[in-house]
């Protein structure tokens, strides 16, 4: 898992650098992770998929963020190449944006940046 984590993150580096999306959100974190149970999963991905914010401990600044949070069952990891985990996460990276509703208020122009990122995962 941390091999595909990895991986991911190294390829969606260049997708983030220079851009901006509005509303000040300056950050997106994807959590990764796996469960056995659905339960997990569910509170999981809704506690993480959201906007919010959090004050920098060391500038004291208050920094915006995009986050979402992506499930595997413990079973997919254990009976899937690498390969395969890559193309499972991205799809499911895919319908978590289609999904995601953040507040239309925190002027983040999410619509551009869903179909940015599409564009991305498409070519990966």
């Amino acid at each position: 898992m941390m091999v595909l984590s990895s991986d991911v993150e190294e390829s969606l580096k260049p997708f983030f650098r220079d851009k901006s999306y509005g509303g000040d959100v300056s950050e997106f974190m994807l959590f990764i992770n796996s469960t056995g149970y659905v339960e997990d999963i569910v509170a999981i991905e809704r506690t993480y998929s959201k906007m919010g914010h959090y004050k920098d401990p060391f500038s004291d600044e208050k920094v915006k963020y995009l986050s979402l949070a992506i499930s595997f069952f413990d079973s997919e990891i254990d009976q899937s190449e690498p390969d395969d985990l890559k193309k499972s996460l991205l799809e499911k990276l895919r319908i978590k944006l289609e999904l995601f509703s953040p507040n239309k208020k925190s002027g983040f122009m999410y619509k551009e940046f869903k179909e940015e990122f599409f564009a991305l995962i498409q070519s990966m």
